[in-house]
């Protein structure tokens, strides 16, 4: 059995060619057009890997000049979608990345006063919707604070005289709490409850069907498409892996009558919090999986934990026995 396979092995080797690759000796403006024909401006993250993982590994050469075409073509693709109108009050890093492996793992900043808006809250789905396009291999979205008089000067411009109050009160609430560790907070008061819309949109962002009546009857209330008054076309997401990073809340705040957000905790209790993965079962019909992580760095433990990040995978295509038992 095994000089067969040596056999197989002599055979394949003596069927190379001299010259194990002709493409190295073509000039570099030829290599170039290919890499450019595998994908627009040569810029990788618009075609999936498969497409160009092959020629990406074959050699050093080849690896250098297919990844020098895609960090220079990064520079315009990246700038041109952070300086759309749409994306005034986004932050995209890394706007100059020094690696392919860099380049796979774009960060997202959003301003946390963009919360305040209703002109803005539920409008970042067309706000991502260029970057979503991307073959990357993760996206990371964060909530950032002000902190430069510009990030002041925007929120100035874009939120009402009320949105602002309402702003300034939860920053002024701040002055009433004690806070061991002001850092890893927001910098207004900021509980699960404030940002437990924008995380469910996110639902929506990655599997649009979900907005056509079919979310949970009882979470229904966060669908970012039913919230719009213009129409939104669907989204098409190509990002593996999306990753929503949290800092800690401020305790959540009762109602007047005593009781918790109802829409956010059905069952008036913190171990009942809505959260993505809720709407799991749905979600894997359309190719994702949601997870969360606790403080301490486990997954999916306890329900009342509080949430450090949200992490949503793309996942492979099940066999159709199972998705016929699914649909069930």
């Amino acid at each position: 059995m095994s000089s067969q396979i040596w056999h197989k092995k002599l055979l394949r080797r003596l069927r190379r060619p001299d010259n194990a690759c002709h493409i190295l000796n073509a000039p570099a403006e030829i290599r170039i057009f290919i890499y450019r024909y595998i994908a627009p401006q040569g810029f990788l993250p618009y075609t999936p890997y498969q497409h160009y993982m092959g020629l990406f590994l074959c050699c050093k050469k080849i690896n250098g000049e297919l990844t020098h075409e895609t960090l220079r073509g990064a520079l315009t693709v990246l700038d041109g979608i952070y300086l759309t109108p749409t994306t005034t009050v986004t932050l995209l890093r890394p706007l100059q990345p020094h690696s392919f492996t860099s380049l796979m793992h774009v960060s997202l900043d959003v301003p946390l006063w963009s919360l305040y808006s209703t002109k803005l809250d539920y409008n970042f789905i067309e706000i991502a919707s260029p970057l979503m396009k991307l073959h990357l291999s993760s996206l990371t979205i964060a909530l950032k604070g002000i902190s430069s008089p510009s990030d002041f000067a925007l929120m100035s411009a874009v939120l009402s005289g009320t949105e602002l109050w309402v702003w300034n009160e939860d920053r002024n609430a701040l002055n009433n709490l004690l806070v061991s560790d002001a850092d890893a907070h927001y910098d207004v008061h900021t509980t699960y409850d404030s940002i437990v819309g924008f995380v469910a949109a996110i639902n929506c962002l990655l599997a649009p069907q979900l907005c056509n009546d079919n979310h949970q009857t009882d979470t229904n209330v966060w669908c970012a498409r039913a919230r719009l008054t213009a129409p939104l076309a669907d989204t098409v997401c190509n990002i593996r892996k999306v990753i929503f990073t949290l800092k800690q809340f401020h305790d959540e705040s009762p109602l007047p009558w005593g009781e918790l957000p109802r829409d956010t905790y059905p069952e008036n209790c913190l171990k009942g919090r809505w959260m993505p993965a809720v709407e799991q079962r749905l979600l894997r019909r359309e190719g994702w999986e949601a997870s969360w992580a606790g403080r301490d760095g486990r997954v999916n433990v306890r329900e009342d934990d509080e949430p450090s990040q949200f992490v949503w995978k793309m996942v492979k295509k099940e066999n159709r026995w199972r998705k016929l038992f699914q649909r069930k």
